[in-house]
């Protein structure tokens, strides 16, 4: 999975970012308590991170 992949993923699942830092993304959405952070590198690949949604 790419990164680009995986923000798309969790937008399509109503995150969206809340706050931005050069490529590190926070991601938070309602009924969720935590940030959840992506250091953003577009077309590469997510090193071996199982995504659970």
């Amino acid at each position: 999975m790419k990164f680009s992949e995986l923000v798309k993923l969790l937008q399509a699942n109503g995150f969206k970012i809340v706050k931005e830092k050069g490529s590190i993304r926070y991601y938070g959405k309602s009924g969720w308590d935590r940030l959840m952070r992506v250091d953003y590198r577009g077309s590469k690949e997510v090193p071996g991170v199982p995504v659970m949604l």
